[in-house]
């Protein structure tokens, strides 16, 4: 099970209930990194900035899911227009046809600022994906079926404070 199918539910609905702030840094050296040579974490980065950009922040953290929940497979890999549906699925309502285009330099030099850098407030620099911070403490992802559980544990730490 991937980190967005076990805490993907409870990531929105803390976000939507205030209990998290979400902060997205999309990154777009993982389609090289499995060999993918679609360029789907570029092209997904892009997409999700050209949605921030047009103002839909709602229709980020479902986008973002849509994204993580269709990655490239041995036989398929997301076409542009499909990242537009899934982005439409979402909720944005804005055109978003140029923005794919527009916002992959972006993704990209977003991508090579924030790899090797510190997180703030922490000791672990970017160096893999999915990487989360919960209230200044880097939760360890291990998908093995814990997942949930200390994620909602964690959440639930930090905002009792």
């Amino acid at each position: 099970m991937t980190l967005d199918e076990a805490i993907g539910d409870d990531l929105a609905a803390f976000v939507a209930d205030g209990t998290a702030t979400w902060t997205l840094h999309p990154m777009t050296y993982v389609s090289a990194k499995r060999g993918d040579v679609t360029d789907y974490s570029t092209r997904a980065a892009a997409l999700l900035l050209g949605v921030a950009a047009a103002g839909e922040d709602d229709a980020l953290l479902p986008l973002y899911a849509l994204i993580q929940r269709n990655q490239v497979t041995a036989d398929h890999s997301p076409s542009d227009e499909e990242l537009l549906g899934f982005a439409t699925t979402a909720g944005a309502a804005s055109d978003l046809s140029t923005a794919i285009a527009d916002y992959a330099s972006l993704a990209s030099a977003a991508n090579d600022a924030w790899l090797g850098a510190p997180i703030p407030g922490t000791d672990q620099v970017v160096d893999h994906v999915p990487l989360l911070v919960i209230d200044g403490t880097v939760f360890e992802v291990r998908e093995d079926g814990t997942d949930a559980a200390r994620f909602a544990a964690a959440v639930a730490e930090a905002a009792a404070g």
